[in-house]
């Protein structure tokens, strides 16, 4: 069995991180681009980078922009695909709470808590959309 190098596996580690964080800061000046050509751009920059530089560091970069690219690609083609995405459902100490049950930006969930009443209200909320805005006097 090999023996667990630890300084190689804390560079490759740091090394991928900052490589998916330098792929998140570009999104800033290409902000107008469209999402999936930049996630392209992105997984080709990543995928080119091993090819300028043999060094273990310039390879994790090149991971690093070559995941947060797939990822933000993936979010675009599939955009209901579980776990990517602005639709994700947020796990807190009561249950999952998505998009389509959070009132007021409140994590309150009548299904979770067992009763049809939201802050004492006897209104039904059945007819509210994902667009529709809630406000409370």
């Amino acid at each position: 069995m090999k023996k667990l190098d630890f300084k190689k596996a804390g560079m490759q580690v740091v090394s991928t991180g900052v490589g998916a964080i330098a792929a998140k800061v570009l999104n800033k000046p290409l902000v107008n681009m469209n999402p999936k050509i930049r996630g392209i751009l992105k997984i080709a920059a990543g995928a080119l980078l091993p090819f300028v530089s043999k060094s273990e560091f310039v390879q994790g970069l090149g991971n690093g922009i070559v995941a947060v690219g797939t990822v933000e690609l993936v979010a675009e083609l599939m955009p209901n695909l579980a776990g990517i995405g602005d639709s994700d459902p947020i796990m807190t100490d009561v249950g999952f709470i998505d998009q389509s049950n959070v009132v007021s930006g409140s994590d309150y969930d009548a299904r979770v808590y067992g009763d049809d009443e939201i802050f004492g209200s006897d209104d039904e909320l059945s007819g509210i959309g994902a667009n529709d805005v809630i406000t409370t006097i």
